[in-house]
């Protein structure tokens, strides 16, 4: 079968691949353990091929109303209701989100579901603007306009500053942007992978006794959840897909396309089985 594989840094290709089938494995064990890397496995294989292997644990089925299509987007709002719940984030407080990609849009949407008072997002691109106004942005900054428009914004819209900032752009304007905006007391959030490490002063969180959390990823139960939300607003949330490609231009129609002309696109599907 086909699979996309990763080979190294911007090394993607198409390769054929064994069928999944089910053998019988004997293995003579010294030492017992249920952590998944000391089994001596691999790492999981990605979902790039028309068939994949998981643990029954993993699968969360999709209610009859929720397509295929729509379901590829558990997994970028199942990461943002983690960070949410992690963070500590409670009814009524206020919230920057830094970034309107798929993570900044489904913070921005998930944020305004669990009762945010006012959220505040900081985004370059027109169209990644206008997603997250649609997913209940009270205001949408430009951070290029000047070198305080976020901070200026902050203090207008949630003075002494936001209860909880997520970064979810990863470079180092927005993690010190995060800590400006955040109140005395408040939470800095990081969502971000990082291509390069960030500097930080720890006398911002000593002083104003801020705390900078970080998560990673999602459990079942953030699926679980996600799923009834696709139930219930599934036609809001499909607006996130700005296209779908065949496995067979992967590379070029979905990675290349988001590195290339990132302004115009939120979630790029890839099409295993057609």
């Amino acid at each position: 079968m086909k699979a996309l594989r990763f080979h190294g840094k911007r090394d993607l290709r198409l390769d054929d691949v064994p069928e999944m089938r089910t053998e019988r494995v004997v293995l003579e064990t010294s030492v017992k353990t249920d952590c998944y890397l000391t089994k001596g496995l691999q790492h999981a294989a990605g979902g790039f091929a028309s068939e994949i292997c998981v643990d029954a644990i993993a699968v969360v089925p999709l209610p009859d109303n929720v397509s295929l299509k729509l379901g590829a987007l558990a997994e970028p709002l199942a990461v943002a209701a983690h960070m949410i719940r992690i963070s500590g984030f409670k009814k009524g407080q206020s919230a920057l989100v830094l970034g309107a990609g798929p993570i900044g849009c489904a913070l921005t949407l998930l944020l305004k579901e669990a009762g945010a008072r006012c959220i505040l997002v900081s985004e370059v691109t027109k169209s990644r603007s206008a997603q997250a106004s649609a997913c209940g942005a009270d205001e949408v900054v430009n951070p290029i306009v000047s070198s305080s428009a976020v901070v200026d914004a902050t203090t207008r819209l949630m003075a002494p500053g936001a209860d909880v900032a997520f970064d979810a752009c990863g470079i180092q304007t927005t993690f010190d942007e995060a800590f400006a905006c955040t109140k005395p007391g408040g939470t800095v959030f990081n969502v971000a992978i990082h291509e390069k490490p960030l500097q930080i002063d720890l006398n911002r969180l000593v002083l104003s006794e801020k705390r900078l959390l970080a998560g990673n990823a999602y459990t079942t139960e953030d699926f679980a959840n996600v799923v009834r939300l696709l139930e219930r607003r599934g036609p809001d949330i499909e607006s996130f897909i700005t296209a779908v490609v065949p496995l067979e231009n992967a590379v070029r129609g979905g990675f290349d396309e988001l590195v290339n002309n990132k302004a115009h696109h939120s979630k790029i599907l890839i099409e295993v089985n057609r």
